[in-house]
Order: structure tokens, then sequence, then C-alpha cells
């Protein structure tokens, strides 16, 4: 993340477009260092627990220092996976009961199959074993948004710099006051070349904060 300004730079001077490179370089360093301050200015002890669940089951993980988790700790949030890194592509097998030990205050859910309507929603979910951790039975499950490109992770792109913005917005809902709404379609149109609607933007972030149930 704290290389991508320098990335575009270069990259824009060998395409031939430097203006451009900078407006986004610029956008770039000054959102890391908002979100870096932000985090920064919240307590160790009010920082939630995540665990970050990929697979079609949830129960594939990556580590903390981990590439495909460097979000959680460019914002210094607690990753409870306490697994070896996996080589190459990453992803560690876990067991359910590792993440009911691991009692994780908030579940970052990787996108890994896509509906006819464009929408999707892990299917794990749906299993009652799921409410033993704390963060499906207190509703704090959030399906990462992955259009056009995952906002976390698989692959690490630009993405992440909007990614981050909303890990905030929905880590600290009462700390991160801008309007995550206005960021999206901010992002797309610098970064996509796509004037994105707010009726988009407001869909993108509905799906990605499900209705979940604490009872069976």
């Amino acid at each position: 993340l704290g290389r991508a300004p320098v990335a575009s730079g270069t990259f824009g001077a060998l395409l031939g477009l430097p203006e451009r490179a900078r407006l986004l370089a610029d956008y770039a360093r000054r959102s890391l260092a908002e979100a870096q301050a932000l985090a920064a200015s919240v307590p160790a002890a009010e920082r939630p627990r995540v665990y970050y669940a990929e697979g079609l089951r949830g129960l594939q993980t990556d580590s903390p220092g981990s590439m495909h988790t460097e979000p959680l700790d460019f914002l210094g949030v607690p990753n409870v996976a306490d697994v070896q890194e996996a080589s190459g592509f990453g992803r560690a097998t876990v067991s359910l009961d590792q993440v009911i030990t691991w009692r994780p205050d908030v579940i970052l859910a990787c996108p890994e199959k896509v509906g006819p309507d464009n929408s999707w929603a892990p299917e794990w979910l749906g299993d009652p074993s799921w409410r033993q951790v704390p963060a499906v039975a207190h509703g704090r499950v959030y399906l990462i948004p992955g259009a056009p490109f995952n906002w976390f992770d698989r692959p690490p792109s630009a993405s992440r710099m909007l990614g981050i913005k909303w890990l905030l917005w929905v880590l600290y809902p009462d700390r991160a006051k801008y309007d995550m709404v206005a960021e999206t379609r901010e992002f797309y149109r610098l970064f996509y070349w796509y004037d994105m609607s707010e009726a988009e933007a407001r869909q993108i972030l509905d799906a990605s904060r499900p209705k979940l149930s604490a009872t069976p």
C-alpha cells in the first residue's frame, strides 16, 4: 500500500502520462495518510479482532504479515488467524473450531462466486454452527466488495486504496464520518474512468453489510 504513489509516478513517466499519474499519486498519498491517521486515533483496546474468511466454506485464511492481509496490518487491526503462512497462493485451511476459539469480533468475507444478478453471499453463513462465533452472533460479518476488482485482496490492486476507507467505515462507524458513497464514486471516476451513479455506489455498499440473524 505504501508503495502505490511511487509506482504511479514511475508508470506515468513510462506511459507518457505524468499529469494523470501525479493526480492518482496525490490521491493515494492523501487517502493513505488520512486512513493511517484515523486508524492511529483508535485506542488498541477498541480495535476489533478480525478473521479473514476465504474459500467456499469460509475456512481458509491468511496470517498477519501476509501480502493478502496487508490492509489489516496497514491499519493496525488485529488479525486473529494463528496459522502458518502458506507459501505461494496462501490460504491456510483451518477448522470452524479454531475460528470459534479465536473469537473474532468481525469477519471479512472474501467473495468466491457471483450469482446471475451480480450479487453474492457466502453459503456458510447459513450454517447455525457459525453462530458460536461472536462476529456472526453480533451481526458483524462484512462481504468485501469485488467490482471490478476486490477491494481487499485477490488480486491486490489499486482498489485497496478504496478498500481501506471501506474497512474504516465498517470497523469504526462512529469515527469514519466521511461519505462512503461519495468516496466510492470519486475512486471509480479517477481510477476506472467510470461515472458511477449514486444508486450503483449504494448498491455495492449495501451488499457489503448483509442482514444476519443471531438466532436459528
